[in-house]
């Protein structure tokens, strides 16, 4: 008997198309562990962005001193700390504000910082009091005139 002239894939075409899915596998499970690590490190970042800017927001509206701390762990946020540093600007009378939040390193993970700055207006200093003959002080010519009077 003749066998019958059957159409199929030899063993070595399967083999070889078994071995091009398993490599194909791999490199996906790999891409999206990768993607799985940024995501991570994107939510890690927007969490310190907005732990940051809400403490500006408690600084600015009083909620919170205006003064210097280092590496202060955060009560709302496990895990996370907060420095806030106060200097004199190069301008009179401003300050710079710089406020930085971080992970800690032993909470796991890659260590995250996130700084924001903010000029404010020095309470302590007040602008030089000009008189009206004072060459420092320079009103439109109609509003001069009107003072003198």
């Amino acid at each position: 008997m003749n066998p019958s002239p059957r159409g199929g894939f030899s063993l070595l075409e399967v083999i070889l198309a078994t071995g091009i899915l398993l490599g194909c596998l791999v490199v996906l499970s790999e891409l999206a562990n990768l993607g799985r690590i940024h995501a991570s490190a994107a939510e890690d970042e927007a969490t310190a962005a907005r732990l940051c800017q809400n403490q500006l927001n408690a600084i600015l509206s009083g909620l919170a001193p205006v003064a210097a701390v280092s590496q202060e762990p955060l009560a709302d946020a496990p895990g996370w700390w907060l420095s806030v540093e106060v200097e004199p600007g190069k301008q009179r009378g401003v300050t710079i504000l710089r406020i930085t939040v971080g992970k800690d390193e032993e909470a796991g993970g890659r260590p995250v910082e996130f700084s924001l700055v903010r000029w404010l207006r020095d309470p302590k200093w007040t602008p030089r009091q000009t008189t009206l003959g004072s060459e420092e002080l320079r009103l439109p010519p109609g509003l001069r005139r009107r003072l003198e009077r």
